[in-house]
């Protein structure tokens, strides 16, 4: 059974949780946009045609496979980073 809609009661209830995962949402897209912008840098290219790649890139295992590939490319030493 679903809490009336008017329940102010579940709606403060809920505002932890769906605190929680705001900052689950918010700290995953970070990381994504921070693996794409590594991306882009490493692959040398502007931001808007980097996106145009990455955008057909589906999920964080093979972007981050990319990455990996492209530090290596680029030597993999830690300034490349």
């Amino acid at each position: 059974m679903e809490p009336p809609e008017n329940d102010s009661t579940t709606r403060f209830a809920l505002l932890p949780l769906l605190e929680a995962i705001g900052y689950v949402a918010t700290g995953w897209a970070r990381l994504e946009h921070n693996i794409n912008l590594a991306i882009w840098r490493l692959a040398a290219v502007e931001d808007a045609d980097g996106a145009c790649i990455t955008a057909q890139i589906p999920s964080i295992v093979p972007r981050m496979r990319a990455l990996i590939a492209l530090v290596h490319r680029n030597g993999g030493t830690p300034e490349k980073l």
